[in-house]
């Protein structure tokens, strides 16, 4: 949630803008950057949830996995592709 609240729209409006593609990846690197430092840290707040909760301390499991699918869908690099417009790529 937190990556989707700005990253993508911000990350898709700079790379659209960059005039060389030196930009496009120092802009793609600081992005990653970002994410891998968010996805740690929503990491380790998604096990602590999960072993606090009441409910999802019974099967852990489930909690971590859907942990992990919110780490995975903010490495979506859809926001690259579509500000370059290069729409086709992540279809193929």
């Amino acid at each position: 949630m937190l990556v989707s609240y700005g990253f993508s729209l911000v990350g898709m409006r700079e790379v659209a803008k960059a005039q060389s593609a030196k930009e496009c990846n120092a802009i793609y690197s600081l992005h990653v950057s970002a994410r891998l430092i968010l996805a740690v840290l929503g990491g380790c707040i998604g096990v602590i949830a999960t072993l606090c909760s009441p409910t999802l301390s019974e099967r852990p499991l489930i909690g971590i996995l859907a942990t992990l699918l919110g780490i995975v869908s903010a490495m979506n690099l859809g926001w690259l592709f579509q500000g370059r417009q290069r729409f086709r790529t992540p279809i193929m």
